[in-house]
């Protein structure tokens, strides 16, 4: 048991939801779940009362002795201490620079594309932009020999490209992760075999479960065509390594339901739902396919409420910018200085959706990744970032903000113009963590037996 008088972290925030405490630390993403017991001997913890004085006043509390509520209030202290809610580590994590080392890479190899879809988020990059072959896989030998985390090839539409294959054959030889992402439409047989045997995972954009949804948006026989190439790939037995990729816009939000169930029924393992976001078509058609606040509550909370408790076979990833209840205390969840993008004209930049000049860290005809990630100009954004969340007023009083960090930088700036904003899905964030956390630890304590009688409290890192 802690002697002295334990003391809350500094800024800790309490939220109460019916008979549940949840606390959150002010500086890093640790939270702990309570009942009123627990949160009765939490709140005794304010440095000043000895532990002889907080059983004491538990214990008058309920009606008993000190030594009855002993082990109670030592399970609840130690549980404290291992959420890592008592002070000690209580500044936030120091700023760590960019290296090459964990990098993640995304790669658009072809700039063209064979279908013309209406949210293209890099219509304008020429269709005739492509790195030659040599330049591609020197760059996956520089990821390889600083031990990068692996690379992520698109495009445009990547197996446009003759040499495709060959490329995504060396990348699995030299790196531990390689991911493709492709339309679906180009897949043959061929081509399923040797995605397949590369024993790599791929993602099929596909948005939406009806052909009357998909080729509005990708184009006239495009769900035929997409639905060929998916169907090749099962055969051939890529098992779970596939999953389908939609992205939400007004025009298909109504099908997230659907496609969950079809990707089901056709085999298919996962299924990633994305926000749209305001980038090359999509920007200009904002008016026409952007989703408003009120519509992505309504997906999100059909997302993260009720698909989880469905049972599914399928697995459903639901990526929200900036709801990262698993995030880690080491790295932000955002990728920022430790992902790079570069175009299909070898421009190098901090991400793949701050792909605009003023991002701009060089091109890989005459610098190196390492050189990129070394630039003072993406050491200086990653420190801005970093600070986003203790510098928007907003965000300087929000129990959530170790855990979105301010939200996704590059949505923000596309959506308000600037970095030092919050994006408008601020109060459905702040709605889930609550919900989520509290789910966690309510699972915990069926799970553990005996637990959650007297308190409920994990530390963010156990919770899977």
């Amino acid at each position: 048991m802690l002697n002295g008088q334990p003391l809350l972290a500094k800024g800790t925030a309490h939220l109460r939801r019916g008979d549940r405490h949840l606390l959150v630390h002010g500086q890093r993403p640790r939270w702990a779940a309570l009942n009123p017991t627990g949160y009765q001997v939490a709140r005794l913890c304010d440095g000043h009362h000895t532990l002889e004085q907080i059983l004491s006043e538990i214990g008058a509390r309920y009606a008993q002795s000190p030594e009855a509520v002993r082990e109670d209030v030592a399970r609840c202290l130690a549980r404290l201490q291992e959420a890592g809610l008592l002070a000690g580590d209580d500044d936030a994590p120091a700023y760590r620079p960019p290296t090459l080392a964990g990098l993640r890479l995304h790669l658009n190899l072809a700039g063209g594309c064979n279908l013309r879809c209406v949210h293209c988020g890099v219509a304008g990059v020429s269709a005739a932009a492509e790195l030659p072959t040599d330049v591609v896989l020197r760059l996956i030998d520089e990821l390889a020999s600083a031990s990068a985390e692996g690379i992520a090839i698109s495009g445009g539409e990547p197996l446009r490209r003759d040499d495709c294959l060959s490329v995504l054959r060396y990348a699995t030889q030299r790196l531990g992760k390689v991911v493709v992402s492709t339309n679906g439409t180009l897949i043959d047989d061929r081509m399923a075999a040797e995605l397949v045997g590369l024993g790599l995972p791929v993602q099929v954009s596909l948005d939406g479960a009806t052909p009357a949804v998909h080729d509005r948006i990708r184009g006239a026989g495009a769900f035929e065509r997409t639905w060929h190439g998916i169907n090749l790939l099962l055969q051939r037995g890529i098992q779970d390594r596939l999953a389908l990729c939609m992205t939400l816009m007004r025009w298909n939000l109504h099908q997230v339901p659907q496609l969950i169930d079809l990707a089901e029924a056709r085999g298919v393992a996962g299924v990633r739902i994305m926000p749209l976001q305001r980038l090359g078509r999509a920007a200009e058609k904002w008016a026409v396919l952007g989703v408003t606040t009120a519509e992505y509550a309504r997906v999100y909370d059909h997302l993260y409420r009720e698909v989880p408790r469905s049972n599914r076979r399928v697995v459903v990833q639901a990526t929200l910018l900036g709801f990262a209840p698993t995030a880690s205390e080491s790295e932000p969840w955002c990728g920022l200085g430790r992902t790079l993008a570069v175009d299909a004209g070898g421009d190098i930049y901090a991400c793949s959706m701050l792909m605009a000049p003023q991002f701009r860290l060089g091109n890989v005809q005459d610098t190196r990744l390492e050189e990129a990630m070394g630039s003072p100009h993406l050491r200086q954004l990653c420190q801005d970032c970093t600070a986003r969340r203790t510098t928007i007023e907003c965000c300087r009083s929000c129990a959530w903000r170790s855990f979105c960090q301010g939200g996704c930088p590059a949505s923000v700036l596309a959506e308000k113009g600037t970095l030092w904003a919050t994006d408008d899905l601020c109060a459905i964030r702040q709605r889930l963590y609550s919900d989520t956390l509290l789910g966690l630890a309510e699972r915990q304590s069926a799970a553990q037996p005996g637990v959650g009688e007297d308190m409920i409290c994990s530390p963010l890192h156990t919770c899977s």
